[in-house]
């Protein structure tokens, strides 16, 4: 009955349809301060009893689980270090076969009987920590992924054994192409179980479109031209909520990719805040808010 009414009010306060976040682990729901495990199917179900679209987040290569893991390998940076996680952030590189294998059943999980309107593929990239690392990009080389199933994929793919920094430096461009690569075949293979039952939405961090690649694997021409949405993640906090970045960004994207299959992200705090980018709502077929403490 909580989850019920919950649905109601997303519908009376005008919304067209609600997200639900999912990991490897059961499904939660945070009400009145409490979580609360559902079903999922059961949730999907009730929400479209009500004429509302649904979807569903997919926290695809984050997973804090494994890294209590022992026999985890985290990602890796050039130099060899091991990725340490300083937040909630604890990336698993997307060649790492556990962090396959707890992708493929997130894939199996929502793919049921009763699908979502919408999967929302987060994190879906090679690890970056965009909330920390600098927006504009500095870096001659990726910080990551270095990790030992990267190096000895790419090794096998040009012919020879790849160990160092320095060894892919000199071969960027087919570093570069490869991971691409690797994310879409990936993706493809979603597409196919899918079976054009869902739509998918990928959320990119909001990096200039030339950095994208070059950091997280991401070619959003690319996804959009096997019919997914794309999603920058425009959280105007990184710039102290300056939203005539998200603006500058949002015009950068849709004049580069020349594409109306954008579905941007927003977060907000206030209503003023919220007021002000539902304004820019208008130009996308779809947008998703996310609601913030102050």
């Amino acid at each position: 009955m909580e989850f019920w009414q919950e649905l109601e009010r997303i519908k009376s306060a005008g919304f067209d349809g609600l997200f639900f976040p999912v990991s490897a682990q059961k499904s939660k729901l945070k009400i009145k301060e409490k979580t609360v495990n559902y079903p999922l199917q059961s949730m999907i179900s009730q929400a479209k009893s009500l004429n509302l679209k649904t979807g569903v987040i997919l926290n695809c290569f984050n997973d804090p689980a494994l890294y209590q893991n022992d026999n985890f390998t985290p990602p890796g940076t050039n130099l060899g270090a091991s990725y340490v996680p300083e937040s909630d952030y604890y990336p698993i590189c997307v060649n790492n076969p556990a962090g396959l294998q707890s992708f493929r059943q997130m894939i199996n999980k929502v793919t049921g009987k009763i699908v979502p309107d919408y999967l929302y593929f987060e994190h879906f990239r090679f690890p970056f920590h965009w909330e920390k690392e600098e927006l504009d990009i500095q870096s001659h080389i990726p910080p990551f992924c270095y990790c030992p199933f990267c190096v000895t994929e790419f090794s096998s793919v040009v012919g020879e054994i790849v160990s160092t920094g320095d060894q892919i430096q000199q071969m960027m461009p087919e570093w570069l192409e490869w991971r691409t690569e690797v994310l879409f075949n990936l993706l493809t293979d979603v597409i196919e179980k899918v079976a054009g039952r869902s739509q998918l939405i990928i959320a990119l961090p909001p990096l200039s479109l030339i950095d994208l690649p070059f950091t997280t694997g991401q070619l959003p021409q690319m996804f959009i031209e096997e019919g997914c949405f794309v999603s920058p993640q425009l959280h105007h906090k990184i710039k102290d909520k300056n939203l005539a970045w998200i603006e500058d960004l949002l015009d950068q994207y849709q004049l580069d990719l020349r594409s109306n299959r954008l579905f941007p992200s927003f977060e907000y705090t206030n209503e003023k805040e919220f007021e002000k980018l539902t304004n820019l709502s208008g130009k996308f077929l779809g947008t998703i808010f996310r609601r913030l403490s102050e």
